[in-house]
């Protein structure tokens, strides 16, 4: 017999009384009767408090004649997810007995043990481990890469843990059965690959570890669903299943593409050099059919070393598998050449095309900045080759010989300007952009990153680093990038005392961007794919000025792989996009760390890509455009509008009520309150299609959300704890669409009444101040007039209440602190306010700055740091008084604070800014 006792999430289990499952004694007969054997219990909760009894001992055997046998001992296990577990009273499995019988076996009691963490990270990506497959997405390959985190509360430096990931991948429609890997084909078990078990790892505590296992013999066109959980081998405990995208059963996790191989076709096998060339790049199915399921990304090489080819470029839907790069691709030089089109993931899927036989020999002098090299076709075949200074600079026409030759770099330089800052310059033998990656060279990982110069320059490349610490060893590398998108890389090392460094370690990147980092789409998008070097949530943020990077892009799950989206429609043509990726990342146990990464996307990427407006050819057309016709507009506008009004006076009322109710198309829509008309922040809304559950998306503060979605009718459904529910039918009417309704919700009875509640609270002490105020001056008044008893008395009361008032006043304190520049003393919105736990050793909470400036924490009591992050500023300030900054070991400055002291953590903080522009930034303080 077995008795389970389980708790819900987030509960303990208490155990006062006892559980008894011993087994019977044996019955006295002739012979005697064997002992029954004991139970089975087993307690699971986070905690657990047992005061009582538990017991499963083996029943005695029945004494006669011939005695019965004992019974043996049954099993007991107590088993956590957080633990502690207190046992203060007794556990026993003891065997029963026999007075002349065999007496039976004891039981098992393993101790105490711990239950494996639920995963909370899991993420599935293509082959090469680091591109992700969204929910429901296409990989071109028939495998995957499947990654969860594993940690085990019971874990520790003196007691290590065993752990294993398990994987079980099914098809579309089938259900978890929980079994071992069977084969893809086999019949009794249709679309089950079963369960697959990633490497064991030894687990000491702290960070969870990432445990990945490659799953293959996947079948084109199928789609797929997995779940994962984690094992304590060691102990021989299983964690719990939890699924990667908690879909129905006929809804993927992924789905493995038909496409099998590429096509590539240039518009022409024989050209002049210069002239450009289109090519057509086409994905086909197992039957040569063109197939519009290809969602990978491409990229493309040729024989000629000198050619300028297309961008990366990201197939979708909208492509249906086939996309011509219209005049993308120009040789420069005399011979036969090739290009070739290979899928960035799947290695296999790759096409050449025939030869291209371009016409005009090598030419006999090197390229260089200064000089470009043109190419004449004469009669006869052959060519004369002219070398000249190029007409206009590579970075308005990249598409010149001389701006095609490979990067270099060369004479670095490193000065030590002040204990605390350096500068590193370089020259490149053609005019490149440059940013410089740094990072502290015993954790040899590349975390921060200067901004990206703004001009294309060959020699003079300077790069101020003014953060560091004194006497302290850094890691660097110099990336350098032309305007044909043509890059160099130089790695090095300094030290802020002047150390001479010569040996470097092997380094990494907190945040690795791809070679090249960007890729086109049919969207009018450019893409930047980068990984971090743990789970980290990122937000990229990108522009044309490199001071003001005004767009933005979230990523806001914590992942390994990310996606930066540039909307080109936002941007201007034939102007270089800056863009910069400040990512959380937890690269240790003790604290999160705050990387930082720089790119600029050449304006010949895409070009053509911005619409521009057509130039009117005629001089005098333009002439009559530039000073007769904005009159004549004017005049025929006005003369329109009078008559319209004259005879239909009521049209500005209709006019007023169409541009009212009109909605201007944005991807995002907005949840307020129908009677205050304000937004109503972390609103749940939900997406159905008839019964079946799409996605579900909170409101951020301004009440925004946008939800993509494909051709069709949905439910909308809109809940808040404060608000009655609302649901709505929503028409999509394109694919690749997005649902952005504006949604009012109305507050109910009960939030009503509790805001009335807060309000009167809120305005209670200027009530009281208004009250106090008059009716002193009010008795004063009256006592003059009519100086009695009864009026001085009640003078005396106004007056100790006007005395309350003022000590109340000066008790209050303001329950939040803000961050300003400490040059301006403006107010600094966006800021990353951290706050770290001294005992927990780790990051308990993080706030970013409103638009005032404005944080704060109401901790438990206890000692705290706090650090704050903002691009362009520098923590801490110089102005910060050096006996509250705490520096740790690895020369990260925090603010000591103590909750103890301070139940309101509202400390005001001034940053200084790195540059003079920073310096002119940030929001007017009325605190001045």
């Amino acid at each position: 017999m077995e008795v389970r006792l389980h708790q819900g999430q987030n509960r303990g289990r208490i155990i006062n009384g006892d559980i008894l499952m011993d087994g019977t004694n044996g019955l006295i007969a002739s012979p005697g009767g064997g002992g029954g054997a004991g139970g089975s219990i087993l307690i699971e909760g986070e905690t657990c408090d047992i005061n009582g009894t538990l017991s499963a001992e083996g029943g005695d055997g029945g004494d006669e004649a011939f005695d019965g046998g004992g019974g043996g001992g049954g099993r007991i296990s107590i088993l956590t997810t957080l633990g502690p577990c207190n046992v203060n009273g007794s556990v026993s499995v003891a065997q029963g007995t026999s007075s002349g019988g065999q007496v039976g076996q004891v039981g098992t009691y393993p101790d105490i043990a711990t239950i494996p963490s639920t995963p909370t990270f899991r993420e599935q990506f293509k082959s090469d481990a680091l591109t992700t497959i969204p929910v429901g997405g296409r990989t071109q390959e028939q495998e995957v890469v499947l990654k969860v985190n594993i940690s085990d509360p019971g874990a520790t430096p003196g007691n290590p843990a065993t752990l294993q990931a398990e994987f079980e991948v099914v098809e579309t429609g089938q259900v978890f059965t929980g079994t071992n890997v069977v084969a893809v084909d086999v019949t009794d078990e249709p679309g089950v690959l079963g369960i697959s078990t990633a490497p064991p790892q030894a687990y000491t505590g702290g960070t969870a570890l990432i445990s990945e296992a490659q799953i293959a013999g996947l079948t084109p066109g199928v789609s797929y669903k997995w779940r994962a959980r984690v094992v304590n081998v060691t102990d021989g405990i299983n964690g719990s299943w939890v699924e990667y995208g908690n879909n129905g059963s006929n809804q993927p996790d992924f789905i493995v593409s038909t496409v099998e191989s590429l096509s590539i076709s240039p518009s022409a096998t024989s050209v002049n050099a210069g002239d450009p060339i289109s090519l057509t790049v086409t994905a086909l199915d197992g039957s040569m059919s063109q197939d519009p399921t290809y969602a990978g990304t491409v990229t493309f090489s040729s024989t000629s070393p000198t050619a300028a080819l297309p961008a990366n470029y990201t197939f979708s839907s909208g492509d249906s598998g086939s996309r011509t790069f219209t005049d993308s691709l120009v040789f420069f030089e005399g011979g036969t050449y090739t290009v070739t089109v290979t899928d960035t993931i799947n290695g296999a899927l790759t096409a050449t095309t025939a030869d291209i036989t371009v016409v005009g020999p090598s030419p006999t002098v090197t390229p260089s900045p200064e000089t470009s090299v043109s190419v004449t076709p004469t009669a006869s075949g052959t060519a004369t080759v002219v070398v000249e200074p190029p007409v206009i600079s590579c970075s308005e026409d990249p598409l010149q010989l001389a701006c095609q030759v490979p990067v270099t770099i060369s004479n670095v330089t490193v000065t030590n300007n002040t204990p605390t800052a350096v500068t590193v310059c370089w020259d490149t033998n053609i005019p490149t952009k440059g940013s410089v990656s740094y990072g502290l060279y015993e954790a040899a990982v590349y975390t921060k990153s200067t901004a990206t110069g703004q001009e294309y320059r060959v020699t003079g490349h300077c790069m101020t680093i003014d953060t560091l610490e004194e006497d302290t060893r850094y890691i660097f590398r110099i990336r350098a990038q032309s305007a044909a998108g043509k890059q160099a890389f130089h790695e090095g090392a300094f030290a802020t005392d002047g150390e001479i460094i010569t040996v470097l370690p092997e380094t990494g990147s907190c945040i690795v961007q791809s070679e090249p980092p960007y890729s086109l789409n049919v969207d009018n998008q450019v893409l930047i794919t980068y990984t971090t070097k743990e789970p980290g949530t990122c937000v990229m943020r990108y522009g044309q000025e490199p001071e003001n990077l005004r767009f933005e892009s979230v990523s806001a799950e914590a992942t390994t792989s990310h996606t930066g989206v540039i909307e080109l429609s936002n941007l201007l043509q034939g102007v270089d996009i800056y863009y910069q990726m400040d990512c959380t990342v937890e690269l240790t146990s003790e604290e999160s760390t705050l990387c930082e990464a720089q790119g600029v996307v050449p304006a010949s990427v895409f070009s053509g890509l911005i619409p521009t407006p057509t130039p009117v050819a005629r001089e005098g057309l333009e002439a009559f455009a530039g000073t007769y016709a904005p009159v004549l507009l004017m005049l025929a506008t006005g003369a329109t509008l009078l008559s319209n009004l004259y005879a239909l006076p009521r049209l500005v009322l209709y006019a007023i009520g169409w541009v009212r109710d009109r909605k201007r198309y944005k991807v995002w829509g907005i949840v307020y309150d129908a009677k205050t008309r304000k937004p109503v922040p972390f609103a749940a809304v939900r997406v159905y299609k008839g019964k079946e559950f799409i996605k579900e998306k909170l409101t951020d503060l301004q009440g925004r959300y946008g939800l993509p979605s494909d051709k069709g009718t949905f439910r909308l459904e809109v809940e808040h704890p404060e608000y009655g529910k609302v649901e709505r039918s929503v028409e999509i009417e394109e694919d690749d669409g997005t649902i952005a309704e504006d949604i009012a919700v109305n507050m109910t009875a009960a939030a009503k009444k509790a805001e009335f509640k807060r309000n009167l609270r809120k305005n209670l002490h200027r009530i009281n101040t208004v009250l106090v105020y008059s009716g002193l001056a009010f008795s004063i008044v009256a006592t003059l007039i009519s100086p009695v008893a009864f009026n001085f008395f009640v003078v005396v009361l106004y007056v100790l209440q006007f005395a309350l008032l003022l000590l109340l006043d000066g008790a209050n304190k303001r329950n939040w602190g803000y961050v300003y520049n400490s040059q301006t003393r403006n107010r600094l919105p966006g800021a990353f306010v951290r706050l770290f736990s001294i005992s927990e050793e780790r990051q308990i909470d993080v706030q970013m700055t409103d638009e005032s400036g404005r944080y704060g924490f109401s901790p438990e009591p206890g000692e705290y740091h706090l650090t704050v992050d903002l691009p362009g500023y520098r923590f801490p300030s110089e102005q910060t008084n050096q006996v509250s900054i705490y520096k740790s070991p690895k020369g990260n400055a925090f603010l000591r604070v103590d909750a103890a002291k301070e139940p309101v953590i509202n400390r005001v903080i001034p940053m200084d800014p790195k540059n003079a522009a920073a310096g002119a930034t940030g929001k007017a303080s009325p605190f001045g």
